[in-house]
Order: C-alpha cells, then structure tokens, then sequence
C-alpha cells in the first residue's frame, strides 16, 4: 500500500527546495537533473523548465518546448535541482570517486581516480578481464572487448559493481 503522506513529502520538499533556491541559481547554468540507478541523465536548463510533474508512477521533467522525460519512481537515483548544466562531472563531489554508466555495452567512465590510481575490472569468477593505470582526473574505459555480464571495478581500494552488456 502506498502512503499518500510520501507523495505530499517528495512533493513538499521540491517545492521547498526551489522557493528558497538563490536568484543566481537559476540563472541559465544551473539545471534540473534526473540521474537513474542504472546511470542515464536527463537535465534541462532551469530557465527552460516549464514544470516537474509527480504522476502516479513516474516524475516528468517538462520543457518550455513541450519536450518531456519521464522516469518511474524505482528507476530514481536523485533529482537535483540547480545543480551545474556543464556535465555530470560538476555533480560528482570533490574527492569522490564516480563510476557510469552502470549498465554498459562499452564506454565506461570514471572520474575522481588519482593519477597512478590501479583501475581493474574483473568478473564474478575473478578473473581480471581489464586493467589499467589513471593518467588524470577523468579516464573512459573501452570494455567493448570484455564479455558480458555482472562486473566489479576496483579503483584503489574501492569497488564498483557494472554491467557489461
């Protein structure tokens, strides 16, 4: 059974968050970002929003434009409101080690890693199907190579679980 009290909750609290939101945060730069659990983004300029939608299931996030996203409520990571427009790189806090999208066919980035950092990736046998040194703050893997499946990527002494599609 749904709590109803929930709803209002999520409701009250994205309302909150944008009246007490500072003029310079919506200003052209700053953007409304729906990040998923399995590492998709979609965001808008604030300045382009034209309203945020709690339906039943689902947030929309609707343009000026008419161009709308949805995403159901379990396929939620979080919801930023006024965070930087740049990229998702801008949300990833300072000393943070960032690892998307989780789910892959290829491409993997990784971002926070100190230079010299091991970075290896290894299936749930063990075996290490992929490794490699960071040269700077970002690095992209090529996993295009490495069989499908569950993965687990160790960066340092942290540990990541992907899907290699």
């Amino acid at each position: 059974m749904k709590r109803p009290i929930t709803k209002f909750l999520k409701k009250a609290a994205i309302a909150a968050a944008l009246a007490m939101m500072p003029a310079a945060a919506l200003a052209s730069e700053a953007a409304v970002v729906m990040l998923a659990k399995n590492g998709s983004t979609y965001q808008i300029a604030l300045s382009d929003v034209d309203r945020i939608s709690f339906n039943a299931a689902t947030v929309e996030l609707t343009g000026k434009t008419g161009q709308a996203n949805s995403m159901a409520y379990a396929d939620i990571d979080r919801i930023l409101i006024g965070a930087p427009l740049s990229g998702l790189a801008d949300l990833i806090a300072e000393g943070e080690i960032a690892v998307y999208p989780s789910a892959t066919e290829g491409p993997l980035t990784v971002t926070g890693a100190e230079a010299g950092t091991d970075i290896s990736v290894y299936d749930l046998n063990g075996v290490k199907v992929y490794h490699t040194r960071a040269a700077g703050e970002t690095l992209t893997l090529d996993l295009g190579a490495v069989h499908p499946g569950i993965m687990v990527v160790r960066i340092g002494g942290r540990s990541v679980k992907i899907i290699k599609k």
